[in-house]
């Protein structure tokens, strides 16, 4: 089975079956992938055959994207990570926390540790962001 992973916190990197993927050719269908991945539970009527090239997605058992002629989805039941979605879900684990003592909740020791991984991976010396990151934030 393929593995889709999406790492949006800092520079966008997106990996397939742990290798990095193609470059987009076109930053849109990279910000395209990131949307649909983002708004997950929702279809959407955009649809770019070049993203499926992209992520090989004819060849992913099962397929990353469910399309229709007028609607575009990540597909719920396929194989893919999206960090996103954990720090989502670790800030809803924390935000009513009646503990007075941060590091006795693992929920918020964890969220307190991807504050620091975005900052680290963001601001690294040397670190180059990807090329669709560049475009999008000139």
């Amino acid at each position: 089975m393929s593995h889709l992973n999406l790492a949006l916190l800092g520079p966008v990197e997106i990996t397939l079956d742990r290798r990095t993927t193609a470059h987009f050719r076109y930053a849109k269908v990279q910000a395209l992938l990131v949307y649909l991945a983002v708004e997950a539970g929702r279809a959407h009527s955009q649809a770019l055959a070049e993203l499926r090239r992209t992520i090989h997605d004819r060849e992913a058992e099962p397929p990353f994207l469910l399309s229709t002629r007028d609607t575009i989805q990540l597909n719920p039941v396929g194989s893919y990570a999206l960090d996103v979605a954990g720090f989502v879900g670790l800030i809803a684990a924390c935000k009513n926390h009646p503990h007075t003592a941060l590091e006795a909740c693992a929920a918020c020791v964890a969220l307190r540790a991807c504050g620091r991984l975005v900052q680290t991976r963001r601001y690294a010396p040397g670190r180059r962001e990807s090329g669709g990151a560049r475009r999008a934030g000139a």
